[in-house]
């Protein structure tokens, strides 16, 4: 697999964002004929494989993330202004543009070297992506299962998991904290010494009044329960 950024513009005349990312969300990527950028040309129908990931742009303006699903073929119609074509599938297509893309320059061009700016922007947005689906697959099955179990030796990154499912559920972000949905996520580290009288509800002593008294008073399970 390798990743490519490609300006879907007709050389200098731009669409702009709106007109690109509608031509994206047919699931069709391509370019023109031009005399001048056969390299490139030969590129997009020779270079290009399926499975390749590519990042849609007009200069440094992004607009989405897609992978190729087809063979190079072409077709001549008024959909479209381009004749040389790729079936795509989307795999993210930003709701507004970012312009903060380091490499404006190039109709077509690949990612190869992993030491750049380019590479590292395509590759930390296709890992994010890929991390979502992964969240996403994972949370799934609480729809089914209310309770579920990782497992794995100690350092292998149970607690990350847990912490981005919980943030996946609230926010439909990846990061894997907690610090800001702290009242609808507890994390409870259990022991053998922890007990149902710590979790869901226990006797406690009170003194404030100047003699001891005893009273029930709910736990993290009972508290989370009444608030929800």
């Amino acid at each position: 697999m390798n990743y490519w950024h490609m300006q879907l513009e007709p050389g200098e005349n731009k669409l702009g964002y709106e007109k690109v990312k509608e031509i994206v969300s047919q699931n069709v990527i391509g370019m023109g004929k031009w005399e001048e950028k056969s390299s490139q040309q030969d590129k997009f129908q020779n270079e290009m494989q399926i499975g390749d990931v590519v990042l849609i742009k007009s200069g440094k303006i992004v607009i989405a993330l897609v992978q190729v699903i087809g063979d190079y073929f072409e077709k001549n119609d008024d959909d479209f202004w381009f004749s040389r074509r790729r079936n795509i599938k989307i795999l993210e297509l930003l709701d507004e543009s970012k312009n903060d893309f380091p490499q404006p320059m190039g109709t077509l061009n690949i990612a190869s070297d992993k030491n750049t700016n380019t590479y590292k922007y395509i590759d930390s947005w296709y890992k994010r992506y890929k991390g979502k689906m992964m969240l996403a697959e994972k949370t799934k099955l609480l729809e089914y299962q209310k309770q579920i179990i990782l497992q794995g030796p100690p350092g292998t990154g149970k607690t990350r998991v847990a912490k981005q499912m919980a943030r996946y559920i609230i926010k439909g972000e990846t990061e894997p904290k907690i610090d800001d949905i702290k009242e609808q996520v507890k994390l409870i580290q259990f022991h053998p010494s922890y007990s149902y009288e710590d979790f869901v509800r226990g006797i406690v002593a009170d003194s404030s009044s100047g003699s001891i008294t005893y009273k029930t008073e709910n736990k993290v399970l009972a508290q989370m329960a009444k608030e929800a």
